[in-house]
Parts: C-alpha cells; sequence; structure tokens
C-alpha cells in the first residue's frame, strides 16, 4: 500500500464499553468500529461498500485483511488463529451493525450477510505448511487443475412441525450436515404428543 494513507477514528459506536477484551463480545464491537470508522483518502471505504452491495441486493461484504491489519492488529490476530468463530462473529456484527444503522442503510433488511477475506500477503509454500498452522488462516499459491460445482450448506435451518405448528431454528456449525429431530417439542408436558417425524423444513422468507 505504498503511498497510500489509511484514517480511522474511534467514535464510540457502540455503547457497550464495558466488554472483557478477547471475548466475541469485545470482537463484535472491535469490527463494528471497523466498518463504521476505517477511513481511506478522505472515504468511509465500507460504509460506501455496504451501500453498494445492499443497493445491488448482494449480501456479501468483501473485507480487505491488510485494512483489519491496519486498524486494530488485536482483531486481525483473533481472526488469523481461529477464522472460523471470529468469521462468525463478524458477520453477526455487520447484521447487528446494519439494524443499529437504518437511518444510514435505508434498503438494508433482515438479511443474512457472509463476510469474505480478500488477502495481499505473501503466500507460503505447501511444503513448508506445519501441523501448528492447522485452522488458521494463510495464503497459499497454487494452479486449479480441477473444479467442481460449488455445494451449498446451509448456517440456519428453521423448521416447523405439521401437527402444532410449533416453529424451530436449528443453528448449523460450519460443514455440519442438517438434520431435523424426530419428536416435537412444542407439546411438552402435555398429555398430547405430536407424532414421530412431524418437524418439516420451511423455505427461506
Amino acid at each position: 500500500m505504498h503511498g497510500e494513507r489509511i484514517y480511522f477514528s474511534d467514535q464510540n459506536l457502540s455503547s457497550n464499553h464495558n466488554s472483557v477484551e478477547g471475548t466475541n463480545t469485545h470482537i463484535e464491537h472491535l469490527f463494528k468500529n471497523f466498518l463504521h470508522n476505517f477511513t481511506r483518502e478522505n472515504t468511509r471505504v465500507y460504509h460506501k461498500r455496504l451501500e453498494s452491495q445492499i443497493r445491488n441486493r448482494k449480501h456479501v461484504l468483501p473485507i480487505e485483511i491488510t485494512h483489519l491489519n491496519a486498524f486494530d492488529e488485536q482483531l486481525y490476530e483473533k481472526l488469523s488463529y481461529n477464522p472460523l468463530e471470529i468469521l462468525k462473529v463478524m458477520e453477526g456484527a455487520l447484521k447487528s451493525y446494519l439494524k443499529e444503522r437504518k437511518n444510514e442503510y435505508s434498503y438494508s433488511r433482515d438479511e443474512e450477510w457472509q463476510v469474505v477475506l480478500r488477502s495481499d500477503d505473501n503466500p507460503i509454500k505447501i511444503r513448508d505448511i506445519k501441523s501448528s498452522m492447522v485452522s488458521r488462516m494463510f495464503v497459499v499459491s497454487g494452479i486449479i487443475i480441477s473444479s467442481t460445482k460449488p455445494y451449498i450448506k446451509a448456517s440456519k435451518l428453521k423448521i416447523q412441525c405439521k401437527n402444532c405448528l410449533t416453529m424451530k431454528t436449528i443453528e448449523l456449525a460450519p460443514g455440519q450436515f442438517p438434520y431435523v429431530p424426530s419428536f416435537c417439542e412444542g407439546q411438552a408436558g402435555h398429555n398430547q404428543k405430536c407424532p414421530k417425524d412431524s418437524y418439516m423444513a420451511m423455505p427461506d422468507s
């Protein structure tokens, strides 16, 4: 980033200043500040990027790794050492941030968002990958010799009982295969119980 100037300021975006440092709540606070305050050449980079994505109905926000590192080294390190968990926290923080600032993002709705990371870090050689680097974030270079059609996996599953109409939302970990409970919990404590396998998956609303 030679020749570029990066500016940012802490405007106390969230009222939650008592969060314990290093916790997910603290990481969420840092990421909201990053989204709101990161500025380059007098432009709020991610404010402008969010506006564009919302206008085009693309619920994916590309984040530059170098921007994160320049803004807050702790946030960058947390992401580097635990990318799966911190990415999930960042996506939740993004959704919460848009709710808090409805006046700035008038076209935003209650959609699910995905955070995509982009990096220009120097790649390491595949033969230099060590066991200590498993589950951490790093860059490798290579040539794609084959590809298959992407397989979409759910991160959240909403189900409803066909008998009592009880709704339930199941959070799925990354890579976890979706499952539907065999028994409904809606009639718990009542004499009458719903039949087995009464849940059905609901379509996106």
